[in-house]
């Protein structure tokens, strides 16, 4: 017995200090002397889940189980090994057993935490949420419902549900349980600018420059998000107030700009953010200027696609859109001739799910799944601008074609446009298909090329509704384009 005890010491000392292996040793030779020692058990499955060795830690807390069916506590550690192991059914089988047999204080708040977690996983807010509630309710210290983990988790679920009125308690919550902690403040920061309140989004600016701790990748993240509530707050004032918050933008990144002149990561950030601020404000001439040697550097002195992008892949890839043309002009014919039905669900081929319930598979009706394109050829892709991350290099296009179209500069409109619209981001896809009708309208003088070019857009646009009928941006172009021809 003496033995036993020694054992048990040695083990809890060896824990306290973190030496977690030591301690498992510990507890292994005291269940040699004692095998049904339930507390040895425990401990020893514990340590077993920390150390990521849950078939070891299964036989503990089964051994336990086994020992004291009655007890609920062994069959929450149970289900916490099934957890940590990825046996969620497992776990939640575990978990009700528990709930049902009655678990000690301290252990019932960390069961419906577990709960909460498995309901947040499922996406199943509701319920989530309840057994959150139940934690706080158990929980007489507070300790596990006052966490930061318990709050952001409380914060994702109020997000993920639309609640954002609780979603931003939630965020406030998350500062005053760590306001050291840099990302608390900038999720708060983000909530109040989604809802235009920019007063008290600039207050909780301050305040993490003021008590959060932060590393030099956080105070460029603050300054980077100070220009854009000032940008912000551009958009809902008065001229003059117009003015002096864009110009606020353009002075604090001016200053980082120099602060990061050696990091071009960082520097093509503070460039994208000035040309912003300066197109904001009028400016132009400036937003270009800024894009246009931004994107220069970033393609090898090639100035908007790389140089592997001959005349003859141009030519290919007009031919194609030529054809593209001309089956959707066809398609729009046969609605108009009430051969089709404009019905953006009916023309879809029916299938049936396990329910009864109709599929629609709207794919099959313009493209096929092996990158072939309606017309028979292969897909032409353009070749990527190395440096510059894809992201940041088209939204450095968006905002360089926008600047020239607010100058008229329809020319150089089109060019960009003409690279913009073969994006993966749907709205920068758009956007650049419809400036480049936009423009070829502007810069042609043969009008029957010109409506072609429409009829083309018109199409490409009602196919995106044909494939998902709640694609509004496709809606919002389409009619941009009728408006653009007086229809």
């Amino acid at each position: 017995m003496n033995t036993e005890r020694e054992y048990l010491t040695n083990a809890e000392i060896a824990f306290s200090n973190e030496q977690y292996e030591t301690a498992l040793s510990w507890y292994k030779k005291a269940l040699e002397s004692s095998p049904t020692d339930i507390y040895a058990l425990s401990r020893a499955g514990a340590i077993s889940v920390m150390l990521n060795q849950f078939e070891d830690a299964l036989r503990f807390f089964q051994k336990a189980k086994d020992l004291d069916p009655q007890n609920g506590d062994n069959f929450f550690n149970y289900g916490n090994a099934c957890f940590f192991n990825k046996n969620y059914h497992g776990a939640f089988e575990s978990y009700v057993e528990a709930e049902k047999l009655g678990c000690s204080e301290d252990v019932l708040p960390r069961l419906y935490y577990q709960m909460a977690l498995l309901c947040s996983m499922r996406q199943e807010i509701k319920s989530a949420l309840i057994y959150f509630k139940k934690c706080e309710d158990v929980d007489e210290t507070g300790m596990i419902s006052l966490s930061s983990d318990m709050i952001s988790e409380k914060l994702k679920l109020y997000m993920m549900d639309e609640d954002y009125a609780n979603a931003e308690k939630m965020a406030a919550q998350l500062i005053a349980a760590d306001p050291a902690e840099f990302k608390s403040y900038m999720v708060y920061f983000s909530i109040l600018m989604a809802h235009q309140e920019y007063m008290r989004a600039e207050k909780v600016l301050q305040e993490a420059n003021d008590y959060a701790e932060f590393t030099e990748d956080d105070h460029f993240a603050l300054v980077l998000q100070q220009a854009a509530l000032y940008l912000a707050q551009a958009d809902v004032s008065d001229e003059n107030g117009k003015d002096a918050y864009c110009n606020k933008a353009i002075d604090v990144l001016t200053k980082q700009k120099a602060a990061t002149k050696d990091d071009f990561e960082k520097s093509c950030q503070i460039d994208l953010a000035l040309a912003e601020a300066h197109m904001k404000n009028q400016g132009f001439d400036q937003a270009v200027a800024i894009l246009t040697v931004l994107l220069d550097s970033s393609s090898a002195g090639e100035k908007y696609l790389d140089a592997s992008i001959d005349k003859d892949d141009i030519q290919g890839l007009e031919d194609i859109e030529q054809m593209l043309s001309e089956d959707m002009m066809e398609i729009q014919e046969k609605i108009e001739n009430g051969e089709l039905s404009d019905d953006y669900g009916a023309m879809a081929p029916e299938a049936y799910d396990e329910n009864g319930n109709i599929v629609r598979d709207y794919g099959n009706l313009f493209s096929n799944d092996d990158g072939v394109d309606a017309s028979g050829d292969e897909e032409i892709s353009i070749s990527e601008p190395f440096d510059l991350p894809v992201e940041w290099r088209e939204k450095a296009q968006f905002t360089l074609l926008s600047c020239y179209l607010a100058k008229d500069d329809f020319a150089s409109a089109k060019t960009v446009a003409e690279v913009l619209k073969h994006s993966d981001n749907k709205y920068y896809e758009y956007f650049g298909l419809y400036a480049e009708t936009l423009c070829y309208g502007k810069t042609s003088d043969a009008p029957e090329q010109i409506e072609n070019k429409y009829a083309y857009a018109v199409s490409f646009f009602k196919n995106k509704m044909f494939e998902d009928p709640n694609d509004t941006l496709a809606v919002v172009f389409r009619a941009r384009l009728y408006a653009e021809q007086g229809k």
